[in-house]
């Protein structure tokens, strides 16, 4: 199979402020954003029209046909650590005149991956359905993961934001705040899937899906940080290696929160002393703090 068609060399991500810009300061301090991309609802449809999956079949050193799968994606490369979560316990049983099964005498044994809990039938055509210890969905015929969400890449941004002041009435403002009602785009969104081999052997590619442009509103700020937003799930609307039919099908969405920074490199909040401010919205003006006297 070809290599995946990527969408562009790496991830865009997009902060549209809905709201206001803050009055401008001297003191500034910086919302550092963070997001994961996320997956959910995996499926194997393979073998589809006659297209099967072939990265894990024999004669191999691997314990086939079933294997752990990563994701290369706009946020990440494939790590062997769940990030698409399958169904099978790795263990496989088959004729091995090398190997003689302690109990029945005879040259079949079963091999296990230790610690494996999610992995794919990953030779379809070797190990066709229907057959309910190679598939577990369907009617024995497709794979379905046994697992819930699955977070496969890591994205940021920031934002320069106000120093947070204090208010008579006893509240705080500024900071994350300011960015109440941003949305964060995440575009050119892809999933490669890839049979982990190594270290010494390359990834098989499994398929290649295509997402839409996925967005989350930080619709709850307060001066410290916003609270998690996620975006709504999306289906694949393209696929590629193979383009049709689909051979694997998941979703994919993604969360952020926001966090408040204040101190250098990101902002210079704690080199001035601030008065209170009044309910009205007045701040007398912040005094740059003298810590080498003298001044």
């Amino acid at each position: 199979m070809s290599a995946p068609r990527f969408l562009g060399s790496c991830f865009l991500v997009c902060l549209l402020i809905l709201v206001a810009t803050p009055p401008a300061r001297a003191q500034t301090a910086t919302c550092v954003i963070t997001g994961t991309t996320d997956n959910q609802n995996r499926r194997v449809l393979a073998p589809n029209q006659g297209i099967h999956i072939n990265a894990e079949c024999p004669p191999t050193a691997h314990s086939w046909p079933f294997g752990r799968w990563g994701v290369s994606s706009n946020a990440g490369t494939p790590q062997d650590g769940d990030q698409f979560d399958g169904w099978h316990n790795g263990c496989t049983c088959n004729p091995d005149p090398n190997c003689i099964d302690p109990e029945t005498n005879l040259n079949f044994c079963c091999y296990c991956t230790p610690g494996a809990g999610d992995q794919w039938n990953s030779c379809t055509s070797e190990y066709p359905p229907p057959n309910c210890g190679w598939f577990n969905y369907a009617a024995c015929t497709q794979q379905a993961s046994i697992y819930g969400i699955n977070t496969h890449g890591v994205f940021s941004t920031w934002y320069p934001v106000t120093c947070p002041r204090y208010y008579s009435d006893g509240t705080w403002h500024g900071g994350c705040e300011d960015i109440t009602g941003a949305t964060i785009t995440l575009s050119q969104n892809f999933m490669s899937l890839y049979e982990l081999d190594g270290p010494f052997d390359s990834h098989d590619l499994v398929q290649t899906l295509y997402f839409p442009n996925r967005s989350a509103t930080l619709a709850s700020c307060d001066p410290w940080g916003c609270a998690l937003a996620a975006s709504p799930w999306a289906d694949p609307i393209a696929y590629d290696d193979p383009v049709s039919p689909p051979l694997v099908y998941a979703q994919m969405a993604i969360a952020t929160r926001a966090e408040l920074f204040t101190s250098a490199p990101y902002g210079d909040c704690d080199q001035y002393a601030c008065g209170i401010c009044d309910p009205g919205g007045y701040c007398p003006p912040c005094v740059p703090i003298c810590f080498i006297p003298p001044c």
